[in-house]
């Protein structure tokens, strides 16, 4: 249940702030598929996936600029970040 809350909470504020950066910025940031996909993670192991989430960012974003590209999906990063976590069995 601890699990379940954490989630949720966690995907509600993303899920808020993407509202308000759509009404600000006029254009999509994160995709909802990629909420959806931390929320079930999330259930999974809460630490590996929020880790994961958060280091797929920034490889984001280092990988979009060296490519000069405005958008690439998300989940691809994270989930190449998730599996060395569980290979490598840090968290």
């Amino acid at each position: 249940m601890r699990y379940a809350v954490l989630a949720f909470a966690v995907c509600a504020a993303l899920v808020l702030f993407e509202c308000v950066w759509r009404r600000v910025r006029g254009c999509p940031g994160m995709g909802m598929g990629d909420i959806k996909w931390l929320f079930a993670m999330m259930l999974w192991d809460p630490v590996r996936a929020f880790v994961s989430f958060v280091l797929g960012l920034p490889l984001l974003a280092a990988v979009g600029a060296l490519m000069n590209r405005p958008s690439l999906p998300l989940l691809p990063f994270v989930v190449t970040v998730l599996v060395f976590l569980c290979m490598a069995d840090i968290t």
